[in-house]
């Protein structure tokens, strides 16, 4: 992929401005709105790095260290972004607003989408990478961003790790996975062991309707049983209290106590007649028979009960155990995919550790490749690299001079690092697309500046430097000068 031109409309510092792009780009700037010590402008804050911002902005929607609201120009309620991309002899024109807005267009053909990530995958397919990966190989910032060769021989070979070797590291989650679900799914580990079926299971909560049906036609003649009784007993009770109250109007008459005033009277005893006495007999000797007949009632209906009762129980007991089994026989259902032994565990276990050795060689392997490809690079400059396997990883050959990493100058970590970077790139056979210097090269004097822009010039790369005090009088570089006046940015 290859810029060609980048138009920003209230985006940072610039209000409308078109930058046109080569295949090796020098930006400079000069901020008038700063003077430093009354005696010469800055350069910082002029928009160098607003340009970067702009293509992390357009290609992924993001920019570095920065809320995109704050993107928006001052003033303004809204900003875009239009990049205009060679690609595989294709035209790719992306064109991203504040608020979130994107359209993506392709041979001049607008291309739809549902949404803005699958609109997003679209991109980082079409050039071959993501925002992560763009942020750590293709811009090379050592001022801020990251220096591979200072991350340590541990955190270095985790992040190559992480780069060359996806593959791996997809087999490695999948054989993980595969354990774990094995070690899940372990026969040692079930609960039950029922004999599971779904006739079974069918059966037995059709077995369940019919006693909740049954149980419910049980509890209805233990109801209507229990009726009977209350009435039956109710009976026994009003004659009961018959008898007592005809045998106390008979005591207290023969007795000739009032009843009211609880004292003896004589005219009571006189007004009780021999007719009225017989009759008060017969009616409670008639109430003692009726009380034994409805007590043999009672009794049979107390049986009865007593059998509905048991019905009841022997229903409810039925149906508890039902619903246990059914719930144990649901649960053994759970672990009807424990079918995995120990064995098939260790299989996968072994299998990882075979992997990790196999990787490690392989990576091995790869940073011999590595070291050829960056010494090729570095080869005008008379120095070469050779990765070693003890604690120190990396030794360079400065002309005959054998240094430790650790022993180089500050310059020439950045130089080493950045050649790092892009012996990655080639290394993974990616011989194309965009650098992105951001202010990291400040270290770098003009001399080896020069040299590192040959040894890009002579690569596939689309190169973006921001570098202050640029020696303009380097040739076939595209220079991009900015200057900032009354807080508007323009290209010169």
């Amino acid at each position: 992929m290859k810029i060609n031109k980048i138009i920003l409309n209230n985006f940072g510092l610039f209000k409308d401005q078109e930058i046109n792009l080569d295949q090796t780009n020098l930006i400079t700037g000069t901020n008038l709105d700063t003077l430093e010590n009354d005696k010469s402008f800055s350069s910082n804050g002029s928009g160098k790095s607003t340009i970067i911002s702009a293509i992390l902005f357009s290609l992924f929607g993001e920019s570095t260290n920065v809320n995109l609201k704050d993107l928006i120009r001052l003033n303004a309620k809204e900003c875009s972004v239009e990049l205009y991309c060679s690609l595989n002899n294709e035209h790719l024109k992306i064109i991203r607003k504040i608020p979130a807005s994107l359209q993506i267009f392709l041979n001049d053909n607008l291309v739809q989408f549902n949404t803005q990530t699958i609109a997003q995958n679209y991109i980082n397919e079409l050039i071959g990478t993501d925002l992560n990966k763009f942020r750590t190989y293709n811009i090379i910032d050592n001022a801020k961003g990251i220096n591979l060769l200072d991350l340590g021989i541990t955190s270095l070979r985790k992040a190559l790790m992480e780069f060359v070797n996806e593959q791996f590291l997809k087999i490695r989650q999948s054989l993980l996975s595969q354990k774990l679900e094995r070690e899940t799914y372990n026969v040692n580990k079930k609960l039950y062991t029922f004999y599971l079926s779904t006739k079974r299971q069918s059966i037995l909560e059709s077995g369940l309707i019919q006693l909740n049906e049954q149980l419910q036609m049980a509890r209805k003649d233990l109801e209507d049983e229990a009726n009977i009784l209350s009435n039956f007993k109710s009976d026994i009770s009003s004659r009961e209290k018959i008898i007592f109250y005809k045998e106390a109007e008979a005591k207290k008459a023969k007795e000739g106590i009032c009843p009211i005033l609880k004292q003896t009277c004589d005219r009571i005893g006189s007004k009780m007649t021999e007719e009225a006495k017989l009759n008060s007999q017969k009616e409670i000797t008639q109430a003692q028979e009726e009380i034994v007949e409805i007590k043999t009632m009672l009794k049979a209906e107390e049986e009865a009960y007593n059998y509905f009762k048991s019905i009841v129980d022997s229903l409810d007991t039925k149906i508890r155990k039902t619903k246990e089994f059914m719930m144990k026989l649901k649960e053994a259902q759970k672990f009807s995919a424990y079918k995995y032994t120990i064995k098939d565990v260790q299989l996968y276990a072994d299998s990882i550790k075979v992997l990790d050795s196999f990787s490690g060689y392989y990576i091995t392997q790869w940073l011999e490749t590595l070291a050829i490809i960056i010494n090729d690079l570095l080869k005008p400059l008379n120095i070469s690299i050779e990765f070693t396997s003890d604690r120190d990883f990396l030794s360079v050959n400065n002309a005959g001079q054998i240094l430790k990493y650790e022993m180089l100058s500050s310059g020439q970590k950045k130089f080493l690092g950045t050649i790092f970077k892009i012996g990655i790139l080639l290394q993974e056979g990616i011989n194309e697309g965009i650098l992105i210097f951001d202010e990291g090269l400040g270290d770098i004097d003009a001399i080896n500046l020069t040299k590192l822009i040959d040894i890009l010039k002579s690569l596939n790369f689309q190169t973006l430097l921001i570098y202050q005090n640029i020696d303009k009088s380097i040739t076939d570089v595209n220079y991009i000068n900015i200057e900032r006046k009354n807080n508007e940015s323009r290209i010169l």
